[in-house]
């Protein structure tokens, strides 16, 4: 797994995760915005430009996570 930190340009600071699937051929990518800010200011700054830069800020790093069923 690995964890970054990234910001839009508005300054609003989140966390993105990648979760690797099948040795690394796909991953899950998620972005998680601050404890009380919604996730609807962070939606309008996730696109290809953001997903290519969160590809440089992450490093491997153990994260605890939990996602629903």
């Amino acid at each position: 797994m690995r964890r970054g930190t990234a910001s839009t340009p508005a300054g609003l600071r989140y966390s993105v995760i990648e979760l690797p699937y099948h040795g690394d051929a796909l991953s899950l990518l998620i972005a998680v915005p601050p404890v009380g800010t919604p996730l609807s200011a962070l939606l309008p700054h996730v696109g290809v430009a953001a997903v290519r830069r969160w590809a440089e800020l992450l490093r491997p790093s153990l994260v605890p996570l939990s996602l629903p069923r």
